[in-house]
């Protein structure tokens, strides 16, 4: 009976995870992040490098299931150079694929000189609090990076956690 529940605990762990705390793409675990439209994505080492390709560049994470309650910000580790932007996105839904106009953080300029930057985009970036906070569980993510074609970006790490 023990084995029984213990079979089914796992099983429905896996099916259905815990939203996490915190979450934090570093390294191998880079490679799952993957080109959508608009890039040329590959990975090197422990880099996730971009390079845009056409206007409204977008990368897809993985799948994810992040409670809103318990993370209110995010960052990103990048270099990058050459890049053509005033902004960038990074777009969350409440499914896998259903991304909306609606429901993102705004993203800085990004530095363009080739050297470590670390940017950390809080709640006040949010196109719409609300979507966020009161929205329900995050299955979807998705970078959009920069809005313009042109230039490269590697990336060491993104991490949503609590501030």
């Amino acid at each position: 009976m023990k084995k029984k529940l213990l079979l089914l605990f796992l099983l429905l762990s896996v099916l259905f995870p815990l939203a996490a705390d915190e979450l934090c793409w570093k390294g191998k675990t880079l490679s799952s992040w993957q080109q959508r439209k608009n890039v040329k994505v590959s990975f090197s080492g422990s880099l996730l490098k971009v390079e845009f390709t056409a206007d409204d560049a977008q990368i897809t994470g993985p799948a994810v299931r992040i409670d809103p309650a318990k993370v209110n910000c995010f960052s990103i580790t990048y270099r990058a150079k050459g890049v053509k932007n005033d902004y960038g996105e990074m777009y969350f839904a409440h499914d896998p694929e259903n991304f909306s106009s609606r429901k993102y953080w705004k993203i800085p300029k990004l530095n363009s000189d080739w050297q470590w930057h670390t940017v950390v985009i809080e709640s006040n970036a949010l196109f719409n609090k609300h979507n966020w906070f009161e929205g329900g569980i995050i299955y979807g993510l998705r970078l959009d990076p920069v809005n313009k074609a042109g230039g490269i970006m590697e990336i060491s790490e993104i991490k949503f956690f609590k501030k």
